[in-house]
């Protein structure tokens, strides 16, 4: 055993090219294991950029029902947020997992202003909570709850006694219809709302209580959409078009909205946001996300209005799947290259290690027969 001592007496003379040896045996092993977790990283990272680079009108989950759902208990808005949460239950378990928040809003059916404007106009109610947070009012104040009943004339009509409800309308609005704070617009029900079909609501008046803008268009909370302060130019025709707004009314005139039209009980449509948070999307689980995407649009199977009966069910809008398929081909295509490049460095450092013990190892031999040759074992 008389190599040993001498090996090791050997190592210590040459100890630097023995701990660089070592650190790069330890540096290579860290390659080789953080290269797949890199890979991963920079896959979902790209899935990622991939899905928010979309507008989010895109990739977010809107619900749309058009029904009439009466309210319960103190909260004006309970049986929509019930109603919301019974759609977002029936969701596969893998989608509720994505989604990081929620939203609810209800409109009215179209009304066809019938006072003097600046072009052919219509408009809907709106209640929507959390945008009362996320306006500011430039002019008036905001609406008030509770809608009054007073005589005003209907225009090229009679006097008639009538529902007055204040609402807001968007600067933008305004100057697009043509009217100011402080009117008081009679409206009529637009006959080709499916909302009213089978109903026959009277006239009634909206009073422009406030002008607002919004705080922050960008805010996530609108997932891109600026209809509320952003009249939709509706066109029948070629010679016939129609400017089309919001005028919003606070969420606690639900109860108050619904009692209003008992005699004549339209639908209302109910819109349910919900917005995934893309960082928990994973390309390790692609295959599975797109499964229950495609489940989501089995569950809300919508039927089209025809020959004037109104839509049933609830339409689901979302272009997530979409973009996730998108997202799957380009993927595949580009896997390719980045096992090559990811590939590439581990390999080189593997060579070079087994360069390196090569030399180490031929380096060694004549020491070692030159130990055997005075008589060690």
């Amino acid at each position: 055993m008389g190599w040993l001592p001498l090996w090791l007496r050997q190592l210590w003379h040459e100890r630097l090219a023995g701990v660089g040896l070592l650190l790069f045996v330890l540096v290579t092993a860290l390659i080789v294991g953080l290269i797949p977790r890199a890979i991963d990283r920079l896959s979902d990272d790209a899935l990622e950029r991939t899905i928010t680079s979309a507008p989010r009108p895109e990739w977010g989950i809107v619900l749309l029902a058009d029904e009439r759902f009466e309210p319960v208990g103190d909260d004006p808005l309970a049986s929509v947020e019930r109603e919301r949460d019974d759609r977002e239950a029936m969701m596969p378990d893998g989608i509720k997992a994505l989604i990081a928040d929620r939203a609810s809003a209800v409109d009215t059916p179209r009304w066809s202003i019938l006072s003097p404007t600046r072009a052919p106009s219509t408009l809907r109610l709106h209640l929507d909570q959390g945008a009362e947070d996320r306006i500011r009012y430039v002019e008036g104040r905001a609406p008030a709850v509770a809608a009054t009943v007073e005589t005003l004339q209907v225009p090229g009509g009679a006097e008639l006694a009538m529902e007055v409800r204040e609402a807001a309308l968007s600067t933008r609005a305004l100057q697009e219809v043509g009217v100011a704070v402080g009117d008081t617009l009679v409206v009529e029900a637009d006959r080709r709302d499916f909302l009213v079909v089978g109903t026959e609501p009277p006239p009634r008046a909206v009073r422009i209580s406030g002008a607002f803008e919004p705080i922050d268009p960008a805010d996530p909370y609108w997932m891109g959409e600026d209809a509320l302060w952003v009249p939709f130019l509706r066109a029948l025709s070629d010679n016939l078009q129609f400017s089309d707004a919001l005028a919003l009314v606070p969420a606690a005139s639900y109860p108050d909205l619904l009692a209003g039209s008992r005699l004549h009980p339209w639908k209302l449509r109910y819109t349910y946001r919900f917005t995934p948070d893309v960082s928990r999307l994973t390309v390790k689980g692609l295959d599975a996300t797109a499964a229950d995407l495609r489940r989501l649009e089995g569950t809300y199977q919508y039927q089209q209005g025809r020959l004037g009966v109104p839509p049933q069910g609830t339409i689901m809008r979302t272009q997530l799947l979409r973009l996730l398929v998108t997202f799957e081909d380009r993927w595949v295509a580009a896997q390719g290259l980045i096992a090559v490049l990811a590939v590439g460095p581990a390999a080189v450092a593997l060579i070079a290690l087994l360069f390196v013990v090569t030399l180490v190892i031929r380096r060694r031999r004549p020491l070692l027969a030159v130990a055997r040759s005075r008589g060690s074992s």
